[in-house]
């Protein structure tokens, strides 16, 4: 709620500056605070803007399968809501796709976490290098742009576990990291601390 209205119109600014065609899709992960009645108010005025709303908490991971199964471009971006990313990185990630790669993958710079998020996130990231053999750096960033062909193959299984990136990088797709800006969350979050 607090944040959701910064994102919104910092989106839509970055997003008309690019000149393309895009659908903006909100999942509302069961908040009990006023973020639908924010949504349905946006949406009145917006054609571009879909809106998701769980009944209960589901994580986030099952609320990016909700937005991807919808999603009908090209290039689909997912992004959290709480502003630790800047809307205006959308063209990076976009334009690394353009490039080529099946997924460009944000690398959140002068990440301001805690020593109690980034510890477990190195361990995290290192087990997933192992494992998808993909050799990027942050696999927590949940900023990142997919070509839709690399994301159609693996979506029965996304939003069943925690890595979404990680499943669809298995599944062959090509990657580029792309540095992205990172500042503090405002606000208390309730994510595991493995992120």
């Amino acid at each position: 709620e607090q944040t959701l209205e910064d994102v919104y119109r910092q989106s839509v600014a970055t997003l008309e500056a690019m000149g393309r065609s895009y659908e903006l899709i909100v999942v509302d992960d069961g908040s009990t605070d006023g973020t639908w009645r924010i949504l349905e108010r946006l949406h009145a005025d917006d054609p571009h803007l879909k809106a998701v709303r769980f009944k209960r908490n589901f994580g986030q991971h099952p609320a990016v399968h909700a937005g991807l199964v919808r999603a009908r471009g090209g290039i689909v971006v997912t992004m959290d809501a709480d502003l630790q990313n800047a809307p205006a990185d959308l063209p990076k990630l976009v334009a690394a796709v353009d490039a080529g790669s099946d997924v460009a993958s944000g690398r959140r710079q002068g990440r301001e976490d805690s020593w109690g998020r980034t510890i477990p996130s190195r361990l995290i990231n290192g087990m997933l290098r192992r494992f998808t053999k993909a050799d990027i750096s942050d696999f927590g960033c949940a900023f990142n742009a997919y070509r839709r062909e690399a994301i159609v193959p693996v979506l029965g299984s996304i939003g069943k576990q925690k890595f979404t990136k990680a499943l669809v990088l298995s599944a062959g797709a090509s990657v580029t990291e792309v540095d992205l800006s990172h500042r503090a969350r405002q606000d208390t979050s309730r994510y595991s601390p493995l992120r």
